[in-house]
């Protein structure tokens, strides 16, 4: 990554970045030695701020770096992760999954669902 008019950006065009290029969280679990890892597409994060510059030869990428770190763990970040949040219990949970190979089954293809009542506790995993 470089930076270019103030803007983290791949040194490429925005169809030059590897479909293998990701940045990578880990974030502590719910036991000790426990971690969650999302990994998003760096494609993700290209939203095609260099065309606004008017330079087409470096992607600029969604990400503020600055004080807040705003865009972090914004859209591109919620493109790739299921987020659960159970407000009444203080609980947040992040998982990363794939396309369903049932799919085409519909809600027959999904396999055991967790049903969480109301009053009840996000599942440790």
């Amino acid at each position: 990554m470089i930076e270019f008019n103030g803007y983290p950006a791949y040194d490429g065009p925005c169809t030059s970045i590897p479909a293998s290029a990701s940045l990578n969280f880990t974030f502590p679990g719910l036991n000790a030695g426990q971690s969650v890892n999302i990994s998003i597409p760096l494609r993700n994060y290209a939203r095609g701020i260099s065309d606004y510059l008017g330079d087409n030869t470096k992607c600029a990428l969604s990400l503020d770096v600055g004080e807040y770190n705003d865009c972090i763990l914004a859209a591109p970040f919620s493109t790739a992760m299921f987020l659960a949040i159970n407000d009444e219990k203080n609980q947040i949970a992040l998982a990363q999954g794939g396309v369903s190979t049932g799919a085409q089954l519909a809600g027959l293809g999904l396999g055991t669902l967790t049903t969480i009542k109301k009053g009840g506790s996000l599942p440790a995993v």
